[in-house]
């Protein structure tokens, strides 16, 4: 999964959070198990968690703000993106971790 995982910039909701998204590079037999991500700024943060790819070439994680939120709600800027995808190609499971700055907006 070379390259950027988070699409830039992200759009900063209605709720003042986001519903992160980004490219995914899945290998032929390769199957995505699990995504988990975290997003933050100074001063406040969202995590989701995601088991459900309706597509082999995207992803979407969809937090609840009131839950998955802490601290501060999120402001146009740069922030910080990292996620953990677990994926299962035969019987063999990988995993596949990535950090990059973004850009919200």
């Amino acid at each position: 999964m070379p390259g950027p995982r988070f699409d830039s910039p992200l759009k900063i909701n209605k709720h003042r959070c986001l519903d992160p998204t980004g490219p995914l590079a899945l290998e032929p037999g390769e199957k995505a198990l699990r995504l988990d991500i975290w997003v933050w700024q100074k001063g406040g943060g969202c995590v989701a968690v995601t088991r459900e790819f309706s597509s082999r070439r995207k992803w979407k994680a969809t937090p609840n703000p009131k839950e998955d939120h802490t601290g501060t709600m999120f402001k146009p800027g740069p922030a910080t993106a990292m996620a953990i995808l677990v994926s299962k190609k035969g019987r063999r499971t990988e995993t596949y971790q990535w950090t990059e700055g973004i850009v919200l907006e």
